[in-house]
C-alpha cells in the first residue's frame, strides 16, 4: 500500500523567529508589580545559595 506524499513536510509554513518581533515590552511578565517581585523573591537560583557543601567530619 502507498500512502500520497509519505516522508514530506506537511502544507504549514515556517516562519524564522528572526524576522518576527517576540520583544514586548509591556508583557505581564516584565511589569514590577508586587506578584511578580514576590515570585522573583521565591526563586532558589537567584539567592546565590549554591555555596561549597561543608565537609563531613571523619568519625
Amino acid at each position: 500500500m502507498q500512502v500520497k506524499n509519505f516522508g514530506h513536510v506537511g502544507q504549514t509554513k515556517w516562519t524564522h523567529l528572526m524576522d518576527q518581533d517576540t520583544l514586548v515590552k509591556d508583557a505581564p511578565w516584565n511589569a514590577k508589580t508586587e506578584i511578580n517581585k514576590r515570585t522573583l523573591s521565591k526563586l532558589s537560583s537567584l539567592h546565590g545559595g549554591f555555596d561549597k557543601p561543608i565537609a563531613k567530619k571523619s568519625q
